[in-house]
Order: structure tokens, then C-alpha cells, then sequence
């Protein structure tokens, strides 16, 4: 029964999370991340997953595949 009720709930969060992730915008930018931290950022348009680590930036693509979210940096 539990897993039902968590599927349940997942189902009905799904389109909240889709459409939050595509709205969301943050307030840093690629010059002011730390050495260890990433952000969802708008680049050039589009949304761009973009992570710092030892002074190198990478930038990936920000939609899970699994359901086509956002995907969020947790600290």
C-alpha cells in the first residue's frame, strides 16, 4: 500500500516540477560560483547545468532523463 501512496504522490508532483524547473531562475552567475558548487543557469537562452571545481567550469545539460525535470544542485 505504501508504494502506492509514494507513486500516487509522485504522479501528482510531476507537472508542479516540470513547470517549476523551467521557470526558475537563479541569481548567481558562472563568475560568482564557489570551487564545489553548481547552478541551473540561463546561458544564451537556454538552461545549462554548470558546476565549478578546482578553478575548471563544466556545463551540461539541466533535463533528467528519466522524466525531463530540471535538475537541482543541492549545497
Amino acid at each position: 500500500m505504501a508504494d502506492i501512496k509514494k507513486l500516487t504522490t509522485q504522479g501528482i508532483l510531476y507537472p508542479k516540477r516540470f513547470i517549476e524547473g523551467r521557470l526558475r531562475k537563479s541569481d548567481k552567475t558562472v563568475t560568482s560560483l564557489k570551487d564545489g558548487e553548481g547552478a541551473v543557469l540561463t546561458l544564451d537562452g537556454k538552461k545549462v547545468a554548470v558546476y565549478k571545481t578546482g578553478g575548471k567550469i563544466s556545463k551540461l545539460s539541466p533535463v533528467c532523463k528519466h522524466l525531463g525535470c530540471i535538475v537541482d544542485f543541492n549545497s
